[in-house]
């Protein structure tokens, strides 16, 4: 479970990046717009990769239970 978690937060700190890297640009006035396009696409990735990451998190936990239920016995 530490790599899975250890991605959601390089992709974390990856759209905080980017949010930083929006508000340089729109400071700027320059290339807002696309820049503004890109980060909602991640934002959207983001946001469904967490609901993938969820699932399995929620799968993986349940798997886990029952193998060791079926080693205790």
């Amino acid at each position: 479970m530490n790599r899975l978690d250890n991605a959601v937060q390089r992709l974390n700190s990856a759209i905080d990046d980017l949010d930083q890297s929006l508000g340089a640009v729109l400071a700027r006035n320059t290339g807002g717009d696309q820049l503004k396009q890109e980060l909602d696409t991640v934002r959207s990735q983001h946001a469904e990769l967490a609901t993938v990451t969820d699932d399995v998190c929620t799968r993986l936990d349940s798997a886990i239970g029952r193998l060791q239920a079926a080693l205790s016995r």
